[in-house]
C-alpha cells in the first residue's frame, strides 16, 4: 500500500515571505508546494534559494527594479499596491481571492504585524515565523497540545484587558513553562497568538 498523501491545490497553507527568513526554516514549508507570494523586500533573498514564486507583492514604483530573472518563473503574477495601502490587507485579499484557507507568513513579529494579522483571523488560519518563533493565531478559543516537561511557550493577546487562562503551564517571567509531560491548554473568548520555538 502507497504511503504517498494527495493535497488538493489550496489546501495546503500558502507562503508569504514578507521578510526575509532562513531557507533552513522555509524548507518544510515548501515540501506540498504550496502557493508562494514574496514582498518586494525579501526578493532578492528568496531568489538565491532558487524556488518557484507564484506572486510578488511589490508598489507600482517598484516595478521597473524587478530582477529579471524573475521572468523565467512564468507563470508570476505581479500585486501592486500603493503606498498608503496596507500591506497585509493587500496580501491576505489576494490569497483570500485564491481560495486559500491557511497561510504561514514570514515576518518581524511587531505588535503592528499581530494587529494587522488578526484582522483576518476569521477567514484564514495563519501563522507568523521570525528567526526564533512559530506564533499560531488561535480564534477557535482553545489551543491544546502534549507537550514535554519544561517546553517554553509564549502567548500574545488581541485586545488589551483580554483575558488568557491555561493549565498545565506555569508562568516565568512572561514566557510560559510546561510542568510536567502531558497535555497543556491555553483557552480565551478572543484571538490570541501562542509562540513556540522554532526546531
Amino acid at each position: 500500500m502507497s504511503s504517498h498523501h494527495f493535497v488538493r491545490e489550496g489546501q495546503e497553507p500558502a507562503l508569504w515571505i514578507m521578510d526575509p527568513i532562513s531557507f533552513q526554516l522555509v524548507g518544510p514549508l515548501l515540501e506540498w508546494a504550496p502557493l508562494v507570494l514574496v514582498s518586494h523586500n525579501a526578493l532578492d533573498y528568496v531568489l538565491q534559494w532558487r524556488i518557484k514564486i507564484d506572486v510578488i507583492l511589490t508598489s507600482s514604483g517598484n516595478v521597473g527594479m524587478l530582477p529579471k530573472e524573475l521572468f523565467d518563473q512564468v507563470p508570476l503574477e505581479v500585486l501592486l499596491y500603493k503606498p498608503h495601502e496596507s500591506l497585509f490587507k493587500k496580501a491576505l485579499d489576494c490569497l483570500i481571492g485564491k481560495n486559500q484557507t491557511a497561510v504561514n507568513i514570514t515576518v518581524d513579529t511587531s505588535n503592528d504585524a499581530f494587529k494587522q494579522a488578526g484582522e483576518f483571523s476569521g477567514r484564514l488560519q495563519m501563522n507568523l515565523f521570525n528567526e526564533k518563533l512559530k506564533w499560531s493565531g488561535i480564534s477557535s478559543g482553545t489551543f491544546e497540545k502534549w507537550l514535554p516537561a519544561h517546553t517554553n511557550l509564549w502567548m500574545q493577546e488581541s485586545l488589551a484587558m483580554q483575558t488568557i487562562q491555561f493549565q498545565g503551564l506555569k508562568n516565568e517571567n512572561g514566557k510560559f513553562a510546561t510542568v510536567v509531560d502531558g497535555v497543556v491548554s491555553i483557552w480565551s473568548d478572543q484571538l490570541f497568538w501562542v509562540g513556540e520555538e522554532q526546531d
